[in-house]
């Protein structure tokens, strides 16, 4: 199939980004930079998902349980046992109490990293690393949108874009 090079070119963006964090929290020089593994994760995401979707009309239905069935429950389960660590080990939780049930509420639909690239005060997950799983959400979200249009298009139309 088409898909196993390019999941397998994701398996490495992933372990990148995975030794660059590993580094960073041994405090030696980056020779992995995570930075510079997630826009290529992304686009090969988001290839792999044209692959399997592609091809017809999207049943919306399918397609986003199929989505919530892969990314909330891990990223929810994350959340729910990193909370109370933030409050045990005094971490920093910038959350005042009027504000904690819109925090929730952002965190359980999976967009807070959505607000801090206009406020970068705003509150950022509860696990931070979260953030990509916000931009793969956003992703998921608008990808219904433009893939009837992206099949309209010719190949030389989408190879000038």
């Amino acid at each position: 199939m088409m898909a196993d090079p390019i999941n397998g070119l994701r398996g490495f963006a992933s372990l990148q980004v995975m030794l660059g964090h590993y580094g960073f929290f041994l405090k030696t020089p980056q020779f992995f930079m995570p930075a510079m593994e997630m826009p290529m994760f992304f686009l090969l995401s988001g290839y792999c998902l044209t692959l399997g979707y592609g091809n017809g009309k999207l049943d919306l239905r399918s397609y986003l349980q199929n989505r919530f069935a892969r990314i909330l429950p891990l990223y929810y389960l994350i959340n729910l046992y990193v909370a109370p660590l933030k409050k045990i080990l005094s971490w920093t939780l910038v959350v005042s109490k009027c504000t904690l049930p819109i925090y929730l509420i952002i965190t359980f639909l999976c967009t807070n990293s959505w607000f801090t690239i206009y406020n970068p005060s705003f509150p950022k997950p509860f696990s931070t690393n979260n953030w990509t799983i916000n931009t793969l959400w956003f992703f998921y979200m608008v990808y219904p949108l433009i893939l009837p249009r992206l099949q309209t298009l010719s190949d030389a139309a989408i190879s000038r874009l």
